[in-house]
């Protein structure tokens, strides 16, 4: 956890250019916290962030420093053999039996913690509770095939249920390859989408930050890629693909929402093994764990818990619940 790196010219009226302010000020707040700061470093001002906002913020950071001088290491946990292992296997085997579970011992932790491999190479946030070995059957059953749209994973009893997937640029479905252009995903072209992206921009900003402290590196390459975006939707002249642009608050381009699902154990297809996930979970409901099999650890999920993990190398899956409950990621 380190400073942020070289950083692209955002435009000044993208909401992206307040993510990054607001996400600068929490990278300063918690090198400050941990004794990092330089001597002299002028602190940050801060324009048009609403206070509240800046509590929320300032809150997460609080939670990242706790987790930060609570570092767990996993001494059977080699990060670098697992991702070569996983980026193999998953080309291979269904999703259930990606990777096999591991041979980590159980612990308890009642605090946030940063979950690292032997060499201090892999790092997860939150609080870890008991491995709930008969969950596994559970998940596992119905995970072949294709187990996102499978309705065995939904809870049937709940009134609002499925998945959307929203981004300002992306590839449709089964349109790929050298003569595919990239374009607005279908959700977003909605007016009450555009309505919904300014509502969520304190959270999105706050995940962003907290991103850019846990991995500036792809932080930055986040805010690089949005910026090449850009640049290509004028060069396309896609006037709805640049008015997205500047209104969406993230630096990932990409945001799944998926309400009252369960996920079998897996690993995910895409992306890079480097790279995190960020996962937070909202709603009504109790007793409900996010399961790393792999590691041999369950965290606890309860409503506002944020995981940051990465999904390409760690096997990992949810229950049911029986209270309502939606995933942003």
């Amino acid at each position: 956890m380190t400073g942020l790196q070289s950083k692209p010219e955002i435009p000044s009226h993208w909401e992206l250019a307040y993510t990054d302010k607001l996400a600068s000020h929490m990278v300063q707040q918690f090198r400050r916290a941990t004794g990092l700061l330089a001597d002299g470093e002028s602190p940050i001002i801060l324009a048009n962030v609403g206070i509240e906002t800046l509590c929320e913020a300032d809150w997460m950071v609080n939670i990242m420093v706790r987790a930060y001088k609570n570092q767990i290491i996993l001494e059977n946990i080699d990060a670098i053999h697992l991702s070569e292992r996983a980026q193999m296997e998953s080309k291979f085997l269904p999703a259930s039996d990606a990777i096999p579970t591991g041979t980590s011992p159980l612990q308890d932790i009642a605090e946030p913690a940063v979950i690292v491999d032997r060499s201090g190479g892999y790092s997860d946030m939150n609080n870890v509770d008991h491995l709930a070995h008969s969950l596994h059957a559970g998940l596992t059953a119905g995970a072949k095939g294709n187990w996102q749209t499978s309705e065995a994973l939904y809870n049937m009893d709940a009134d609002t249920k499925g998945v959307i997937n929203m981004s300002p640029v992306w590839f449709q479905q089964a349109r790929h390859g050298g003569t595919a252009i990239p374009e607005v995903s279908a959700a977003m072209r909605t007016e009450s989408a555009q309505q919904w992206l300014s509502s969520i921009w304190d959270e999105a900003a706050i995940q962003s930050g907290a991103l850019a402290i846990m991995h500036p590196e792809m932080y930055c390459s986040g805010l690089q890629t949005m910026v090449k975006l850009g640049e290509f939707a004028e060069e396309i002249g896609d006037t709805c693909m640049t008015a997205i642009l500047a209104q969406w608050p993230s630096v990932y381009n990409v945001g799944s929402l998926m309400v009252n699902r369960a996920s079998p154990f897996h690993i995910d297809r895409f992306g890079r093994p480097q790279w995190f996930d960020l996962l937070v979970t909202f709603g009504t409901y109790s007793d409900l764990y996010f399961l790393l099999p792999t590691l041999g650890l369950t965290l606890q999920y309860c409503p506002g818990t944020v995981i940051a993990m990465s999904g390409k190398m760690i096997e990992h899956g949810v229950g049911q619940t029986d209270g309502d409950r939606a995933v942003l990621a």
